[in-house]
């Protein structure tokens, strides 16, 4: 709880700004030096009633009453440091010459307001925590609760703040959802039960009947099979006539067919050899066509090339010599300084290859 038995004293500076505020008054006049104090009083003054509150207050009390009294206190004294940073801001930019005095008395006010919002913060976040730490064993407890019908967290997002009354009926109402789900789950595994339970009496029942169905026809395939044995006799004896003259008619056939063959292959041979005769009477003239046009067309090549050649001949011979000509003469041992016999040995390499690099690019002419 805060008290109040008595009221602040009046603001006093410090010696070192007494200091300060007279050597601005000797340098400026004693008018800016004041000007410049007056400005900040009312935060000084203000500074001094929140401190006052701080010293009477209990800040190891986290009642709600008190909580609210430090959130009021917190707010009034960042008002102060604020008010008293946008005064400084002004002060100096109107006097920069008492901008350190200014810097000084803002400091003041800014270091007495930050510590006591530190001190009203500790009380305010004991709030939070408390409240944090609440909500947090309300969110567990609920998820506990519900967890058995299949919710997880990320499925209740909020699930804390809900109200007792609102959980309370989404409780009821999830719990008859995950126990008809049971009961509907129970009823469809009996369903599928009693469908197996007649299929497999079925299976038996078919089973059965069939093996009935099995010894009769084994029954009557005796009483046939004396009938069948006789009927295969006579139809293997039909077959073997059968081959007979199939036999016969297969091997005039096949006498036939040697004799046309034999009479075939040696037409096909006839014509083949015939053929293959005139395919290389075509070659052979196509072969000495194709001579007698390549050797005019290497003729014809030859001959542009040897024109082509004779008319870039004066160019080629012009281009040497004046290669040729160039020359470069240094005797290294001249050069008195490492750097310049370095420069000199790079630049007669450097001759030397270009000189190489166009008689090459020439012969190409």
């Amino acid at each position: 709880m805060e008290t109040q038995t008595n009221t602040p004293a009046l603001i006093e500076l410090p010696l070192e700004m007494q200091e300060m505020q007279k050597e601005i008054a000797l340098q400026c006049g004693d008018g800016i030096a004041e000007n410049v104090s007056d400005s900040y009083m009312p935060f000084l003054q203000r500074f001094k009633e929140v401190k006052f509150k701080a010293d009477t207050f209990d800040f190891n009390d986290f009642s709600d009453e008190n909580v609210k009294l430090a959130k009021a206190n917190l707010k009034l004294t960042k008002t102060i440091r604020t008010d008293s940073d946008k005064r400084k801001t002004q002060v100096n930019k109107a006097y920069v010459i008492v901008q350190k005095f200014s810097n000084a008395l803002n400091g003041q006010v800014w270091d007495g307001c930050e510590s006591l919002e530190n001190k009203w913060e500790v009380v305010v976040k004991h709030s939070e925590i408390q409240e944090a730490a609440r909500l947090a064993k309300i969110k567990a407890e609920r998820l506990a609760m519900i967890a058995p019908f299949g919710f997880v967290e990320e499925d209740m997002p909020g699930i804390e703040t809900m109200s007792q009354v609102g959980f309370d009926s989404f409780h009821t109402g999830a719990k008859k959802n995950h126990e008809d789900k049971i009961a509907a789950d129970k009823k469809r595994e009996d369903e599928i039960i009693k469908a197996e339970r007649l299929r497999v009496e079925n299976e038996v029942r078919l089973k059965a009947e069939n093996e009935r169905l099995k010894k009769e026809q084994e029954e009557k395939d005796k009483l046939a099979a004396g009938v069948l044995a006789e009927q295969k006799a006579k139809a293997d004896a039909e077959l073997a006539q059968a081959k007979i003259a199939s036999d016969k008619i297969a091997a005039d056939l096949k006498s036939r067919a040697d004799a046309e063959k034999k009479l075939a292959d040696a037409k096909y041979k006839a014509e083949s050899e015939r053929a293959q005769l005139l395919a290389k009477q075509l070659k052979d003239k196509q072969d000495e066509e194709a001579k007698v046009k390549a050797d005019a067309e290497l003729a014809e090549k030859k001959r542009i090339a040897e024109e082509k050649k004779a008319a870039k001949a004066p160019d080629k011979t012009k281009l040497k010599k004046s290669i040729d000509d160039m020359d470069w003469h240094l005797d290294l041992n001249d050069l008195k300084s490492e750097d310049a016999k370095i420069i000199g040995r790079n630049i007669s390499e450097k001759f030397s290859s270009f000189q190489k690099w166009a008689l090459t690019q020439i012969e190409t002419l």
